[in-house]
């Protein structure tokens, strides 16, 4: 199989960690809940409409934002476990934390280098909530323009803090949210709705990285193995 998320290394931990997003489920699923709950929010606030049945729909989207890191890791398993383990097999999901003896997560001097767990990815744990920062940093301030600005910020943020992780994204990937926020500038959203607005475009930016992920996939590994037992 194929690892393009990172660059190939003699670690297992870490192209087990690269297999984790081989097939692009873990950007889809919280891509879906960012659209979703965007798009229908947004909706509603510029429309000023006041149904019952899509206020009864963004509590209960809202309530779901609160368990979203613990929702996370089960629908991707659900997932994976019939479109991704039957076909290239089954590895431990990767740790959302970095070990305190990962390189990464110090500064290392003579004498201090331990083995560390390389199964780690900050996907969830810093590249996800750099999208709540900047959404919420898009209705703190009242000008109209502050949606690309926070739009630019997400994608300048996510492309540096991402470089070293198993699932890296180059300037060429995060283009298009900075891109999508300068479009959407001249509609003029308020300043209730900038936020979710926000939070749209990069639900659609990463269903679309996600997607795309996923049909390379699958023409890759069009077959499941039934006999397929290993671990990579």
């Amino acid at each position: 199989m194929r690892y393009d998320t990172v660059k190939q290394t003699d670690s297992t931990g870490r192209r087990a960690a690269a297999y984790w997003f081989a097939d692009g489920l873990p950007e889809i699923v919280f891509g879906f809940f960012f659209f979703v709950v965007g798009a229908s929010i947004v909706i509603w606030i510029e429309s000023s409409r006041q149904n019952w049945w899509l206020r009864s729909f963004i509590f209960l989207m809202s309530f779901f934002n609160a368990w979203i890191w613990i929702l996370y890791r089960p629908i991707c398993n659900f997932l994976k476990a019939r479109i991704t383990y039957p076909r290239t097999g089954y590895v431990k999901p990767p740790s959302d934390i970095l070990d305190k003896d990962n390189p990464d997560a110090k500064i290392l001097t003579l004498g201090t280098v331990h083995s560390a767990n390389d199964n780690v990815s900050t996907f969830a744990s810093r590249t996800i909530p750099i999208i709540y920062i900047g959404a919420a940093w898009a209705v703190i301030l009242p000008w109209w323009w502050n949606l690309p600005l926070a739009t630019i910020g997400i994608a300048a943020a996510i492309h540096l803090f991402s470089r070293n992780d198993a699932r890296p994204y180059s300037w060429t990937a995060v283009l298009p949210i900075a891109i999508a926020g300068l479009i959407a500038s001249p509609l003029r959203f308020d300043r209730e709705s900038r936020g979710f607005a926000t939070a749209l475009i990069c639900g659609a930016w990463l269903l679309t990285l996600g997607t795309w992920r996923l049909i390379h996939y699958l023409k890759d590994h069009h077959k499941p193995h039934v006999e397929r037992e290993g671990c990579l």
